[in-house]
Parts: C-alpha cells; sequence; structure tokens
C-alpha cells in the first residue's frame, strides 16, 4: 500500500503542505472554500467553525521521535495534499471530512517517517485520533 500512495502521490505531483499548528487539511474540492484557500489546502481554526462541526475531522497526534509524512486518500478518491508533522512540537494536525456540503464517514491514510519507515495505514472513521508512537 505504501509503494500505491508514494506512487500516486509523486506521479500527481502534490506538494507538501507547510505544517501549521491547529491548521485543518482539506479536500481540494470542497465548494466552500474560495480559490486561495484551495489551492493552500489549510484553512485557520476559524474559518473551519463556519465550514460545519469541529467533530468532522480526523485528528493526527505524532508522539514519535521522528517526523511523519501523512499520505491520505478521501472517500471519494481525491488524494489529500501530502505533508508532515514534526515531532518535536507538541502540533496536532486535523484533516476535514467536510466537503460537498456534508460531513464524509472517514478516509485512508498512510503514515511513514521521513526515513521511510511505516507508522500506520487504514480506513479512519470521522471523529477519531491517530497517534504516532
Amino acid at each position: 500500500m505504501r509503494t500505491l500512495f508514494t506512487a500516486i502521490a509523486c506521479s500527481a505531483c502534490l506538494v507538501s503542505a507547510t505544517y501549521a499548528a491547529s491548521n485543518p487539511y482539506l479536500h481540494t474540492d470542497d465548494s466552500s472554500m474560495n480559490a486561495s484557500k484551495m489551492s493552500q489546502n489549510v484553512i485557520t481554526s476559524e474559518t473551519a467553525k463556519t465550514m460545519g462541526s469541529t467533530d468532522c475531522m480526523i485528528t493526527i497526534k505524532n508522539n514519535g521521535i521522528y517526523d511523519v509524512r501523512v499520505y491520505g486518500r478521501f472517500d471519494d478518491g481525491t488524494y489529500l495534499t501530502t505533508f508532515t508533522i514534526p515531532w518535536l512540537k507538541d502540533d496536532i494536525a486535523y484533516v476535514s471530512l467536510y466537503y460537498y456540503g456534508y460531513c464524509h464517514g472517514g478516509m485512508d491514510f498512510y503514515i511513514d517517517t521521513v526515513n521511510g519507515k511505516y507508522k500506520y495505514n487504514g480506513y479512519t472513521p470521522v471523529g477519531k485520533t491517530i497517534t504516532i508512537n
């Protein structure tokens, strides 16, 4: 599965988003977002409140000793823009599942260290937290 996500991420030329504390990562086709916010794939927590419930997110915590890369695929087949969560910060990443006007049930994730060591792979339902140790 790692190879599949890596190949698709590379072939689609996905650019890593800059990790920002308390900022949710979004579905790129969310029509509720304006073009500049969609191109960044990152929004502020204030804007997230206007999108719907903050319960419509998946939380990712990096408690490990290495930076981790997060790859994902939404239930409509759209790929999440790959991003990195640093290990030195106690920050949390939020992935919003609110798009097309409603909250979706979950999405697939693959998470590895920047060295390529597997950490997590699987479908994650909305409202859950992925903790990387």
